[in-house]
């Protein structure tokens, strides 16, 4: 019932938002001004001079950040926004307060503008305060010798004057100011000379000059004049809006619109060193290519990371030298510079010496395996080999996966060729330099498993008395390394990477056969047809694989994009709620949060769902429904998203008797029905119609054989794509509609699966432009209307008992994480438990020792915290010698939800593993069994 209440909310709340788009609202005194041509309202924004922000085109339009953002804002509001010249920003503000003007923007917070106008909630952008000369200034980045004897120039009316004179005061620097009536007269003292330094902000700095100094940082918002508050509310819900669809559109701006605010000029003591002209010589290896790579042909490095230290050398200004690591001297000087990697997303951290630098370039690592073996990571024999050089990769590979056996090797590419001839299970290797190494040895038969990647980062280590100063300069140029231009580096190096040839390979790998072919004409042309056909046969293979990698690598790019999707509805959507002090709004902003939380949890279960059917793992769990009540929750999880898509939706009863009660995997049906009909929805278009029809074949020997129609009047499907790649995992066909769409490309492969291991069938019908008919034929038990009724009451009693059982119960919960901390002892509360919290493994085992016998009735361990884990503690607490340290359920409660994870929870000791997020009834009912069986035992 709760859920239907919140969907039944959900609806008003969409037809609610749909009733007010339609009305006519007020921006100014009531009523817009109305463009005849285009019948929008019209709101006034003005604009001023302000350096070089605001911009006029060839046709007169303004030109800023300002319009990009307001042109993105406008399909939110359904209004036209005009930009009126106001002259200058005093003017601004006059024009704004008799509502001449609607909007004024970048205006930054300040107590006495709050009193006289309204602010938007969500900012729009951020500025910093700057000082700023020109190009030809002899003053320098941070010189604050040549700033305290200046004359620094600012507008009377600057609003981080105060935030100037602090930074000042703080360099103890006492320079002469003066003040100027608008951002014109200031400009003018500057290009004259009448002052050395203008206060200004990086958005309004003029052409031809440059920062010296940097200070308070600041967001700046959209104002608009007191009573205008419900057009401001919109813009700010449009604003939250465009950050949860566009997460990247305000960096894109910042970069295009404020490149001053990426990076720091170097100061006075880093320009002296990079004017020395000294050469720093870098050694990279030699064999990781396409990261870095000798040329014979011109003598001279190549790769990605020697692309970074040649846009390094530009932006900065120093001599950097890349050689191969063979020609590094024994004794280095002060110019040597070593080349450091490692993992950024590791628990276990390299000892950096002073004067590393931050990475110059991130690369990933991954388990590689061959295409057929199936990997079974709970084999105690299983190998993984790796390149020995790497001691911090051992130490992960430990942690990891503690059951391997690892081997080491001397390179990639040993590792690569030990693995295609299945002396290992797997390697563990640089993403792209496995890559590159598979194209030039041609490996078919391997592949990346993509579970386990992480990140590693590639530092320069300086050395001698400058290293600090050499540090600062290469760190403040990483930010402005041009990310595109190394990746067309990458793939240029491994375009032009020479194939061994395969003839030469198989001669040198079959001496015998070779000879043989030598002596015999006719075997000679056996062994060229057969080395023709094993060709067809390999590159249709590799035509797979990349195919296969395609797939994979579309799907992750689509899971980034979609994850961060709802991560940024769940931050924008608390962030609303944090500065909102209205109820009402907060609980409609936590539902949406809700909603996005509830997607992204479901992106990760298809990838775990998948995997669980692809390895035979999933089981699925019956229980008895209503036909009638189950038919009308299907119905009722579509409806929305079928008039928000403004989809028509019908469900039809052919014969069937929804009076019926029937036995099947609640969840695991519903999933099937999800997985069709929202796709169904969201490749149909406005106006068309999706069709859902009930039909029992036969009811015989207590089986009722069911077929479900979904048929829509959509986009269609090619008969190439439902015959090859339909329900593949990660396919999705590209046309005009998908290519915007969301999802992971796992829905179908995973409904397919479900379908056949319920015995049942799925089929397709579907032409481009015409739209697609799938029918499903399912068979599940009937079950008397008595019964069913007298078990169903059966399980509410029992809902009730679990309750009762846990009144009163002392629980100890360890839990690292101080929010999920909270959240666990806040649901075990609401079941009037008492709980007592231990933050990692090591506090839980001495508060056990410490308890008295049978203190505690259960414990909530979750796996992986610092200083103990969940499963080192489990093992401690059972190994003491006391009576109830056998018989206290421990309960895993843990983010690791792989099969594995649970075969290792349950080897340690504990009772039980729920993943997380934990349902609050499943965490009950498990408190409640094993508590229960404790107290009879």
């Amino acid at each position: 019932m709760r859920m239907n209440f919140s969907k039944l909310w959900l609806v008003i709340i969409c037809l609610l938002i749909v009733l007010q788009a339609g009305m006519p609202f007020a921006v100014a005194e009531g009523d817009l001004n109305r463009n005849n041509s285009e019948n929008e309202p019209v709101v006034k924004v003005a604009y001023c001079y302000m350096g070089e922000y605001f911009k006029t085109g060839s046709s007169g339009e303004v030109i800023s950040y300002d319009t990009e953002v307001l042109k993105k804002l406008s399909h939110y509001l359904g209004v036209k926004f005009e930009f009126v010249d106001c002259g200058n920003w005093k003017n601004a503000h006059e024009m704004l307060k008799n509502r001449q003007v609607d909007l004024v923007g970048l205006a930054q917070w300040s107590q006495e503008r709050a009193q006289t106008f309204i602010y938007c909630d969500s900012n729009y952008g951020n500025t910093v305060g700057v000082l700023t000369v020109p190009e030809n200034s002899k003053i320098i980045y941070e010189d604050y010798e040549a700033i305290g004897n200046s004359v620094i120039g600012c507008t009377d009316d600057y609003i981080r004057y105060g935030d100037l004179i602090t930074t000042l005061e703080r360099h103890n620097l006492h320079p002469v100011i003066k003040q100027y009536g608008n951002e014109r007269s200031l400009k003018q003292a500057l290009d004259n000379g009448e002052i050395d330094i203008a206060a200004t902000h990086s958005h309004t700095m003029y052409a031809g000059t440059r920062v010296i100094e940097k200070f308070s940082y600041n967001p700046y918002f959209f104002m608009t004049w007191k009573g205008n508050e419900e057009f401001m509310h919109r813009l700010n819900d449009a604003i939250v809006q465009l950050r949860i669809h566009e997460p990247e559109f305000s960096n894109y701006l910042s970069a295009k619109y404020f490149p001053s605010l990426l990076g720091e000029p170097l100061s006075k003591a880093e320009r002296e060193l990079v004017n020395k002209n000294e050469v720093y010589t870098i050694y990279y290896n030699t064999d990781i290519r396409p990261l870095a790579w000798y040329n014979e042909d011109t003598h001279s490095m190549e790769g990605t990371l020697v692309d970074a230290c040649k846009q390094i050398s530009k932006i900065t200004g120093l001599h950097l030298r890349v050689r191969p690591e063979w020609e590094k001297p024994e004794a280095e000087d002060n110019n040597t510079v070593k080349v450091v990697s490692h993992f950024t997303n590791f628990t276990v951290k390299p000892i950096f010496h002073d004067g590393t630098t931050d990475p110059v370039f991130l690369s990933n690592f991954n388990l590689f395996h061959r295409i057929r073996d199936n990997i079974d990571f709970n084999k105690d024999n299983y190998t993984i080999g790796y390149v020995g050089s790497r001691t911090l990769l051992n130490d992960y590979l430990k942690e990891q996966f503690p059951h391997a056996r690892l081997i080491m090797y001397s390179n990639p590419e040993e590792c690569l060729e030990k693995l295609s001839r299945g002396d290992v299970d797997m390697v563990y290797l640089n993403i792209h330099i496995a890559n590159n190494i598979m194209a030039v040895k041609d490996l078919p038969n391997v592949q990346e498993l993509p579970i386990d990647e992480i990140t590693t980062g590639f530092s320069l280590v300086f050395q001698g008395p400058n290293a600090e100063i050499l540090k600062s300069i290469v760190n403040k140029s990483i930010a402005k390394i041009d990310i595109n231009e190394l990746a067309n580096v990458r793939v240029q190096s491994a375009l032009t990477a020479q194939k061994e040839f395969s003839l030469a390979k198989f001669i040198r790998e079959n001496p015998l056969e070779a000879s043989f072919i030598a002596v015999m004409a006719m075997v000679v042309i056996i062994s060229i047809v057969a080395l023709i056909t094993y060709a067809r046969v390999m590159r249709s293979q590799r035509e797979k694989v990349e195919k296969a990698n395609h797939d994979r690598t579309d799907f992750f790019a689509r899971m980034s994009h979609d994850m961060r999707t709802p991560m940024n509805g769940i931050l924008g959507m608390l962030a609303l709620s944090q500065k909102s002090s209205d109820l009402a709004d907060i609980h409609t902003n936590l539902a949406k949060a809700q909603d996005s939380g509830e997607y992204m949890l479901s992106l990760i279960n298809d990838t775990l769902d998948l995997q669980k059917l692809e390895s035979g793992k999933m089981e699925l769990k019956y229980s008895i429904v209503s036909l009638e009540e189950y038919y009308a929750s299907i119905y009722a999880m579509f409806q929305s998203m079928a008039k928000k898509s403004q989809v028509e939706l019908r469900f039809n009863n052919i014969n069937d008797d929804e009076k019926r009660y029937v036995k099947l995997d609640e969840i695991r049906v519903k999933q099937i029905f999800n997985n069709i009909i929202s796709n169904a929805i969201k490749f149909t278009p406005v106006g068309g119609a999706v069709a859902v029809s009930m039909e029992c074949l036969e009811v015989k020997a207590n089986i009722t054989k069911q077929r479900y129609t979904i048929r829509d009047t959509g986009i269609g499907m090619s008969k190439e794509f439902m015959e090859k790649q339909l329900f593949s995992p990660y396919s999705q066909e590209n046309n005009t509609m998908t290519s915007n769409s969301t999802g992971t490309g796992l829905g179908l492969a995973i409904t397919k699966n479900l379908v056949d291991m319920m015995g049942g069938t799925i089929d397709v019908a579907s032409e481009p432009g015409e739209g697609t008919c799938f029918t499903i034929v399912l068979s599940f038990p009937v079950i008397p209307a008595e019964q069913a009724k007298k078990e169903l009451s059966s399980h509410k009693n029992h809902t009730a008992t679990v309750q009762e059982n846990l009144k009163g119960r002392n629980l100890l919960l360890c839990e690292d994480n101080e929010l999920n901390a909270e959240i666990a002892t806040r649901l075990l509360e609401m079941a009037e438990c008492q709980v007592t919290w231990a933050e990692n493994g090591q506090i839980a085992v001495e508060m056990f020792e410490a308890s008295a016998l049978d203190e505690y009735d259960a414990i909530l361990m979750d796996i992986r915290m610092p200083v103990m884990n969940g499963i080192e503690a489990t093992k401690v607490i059972r190994s003491l010698s006391r009576q109830d340290a056998q018989t206290v359920p421990i309960i895993a409660m843990t983010a690791n939800a792989y099969e594995s994870d649970k075969e290792m929870s349950m080897e340690a000791g504990m009772n039980a593993h729920l993943a997380k997020p934990v349902e609050p009834q499943v965490l009950y009912e498990t408190l409640a069994k094993y508590v229960k069986a404790r107290l009879e035992n």
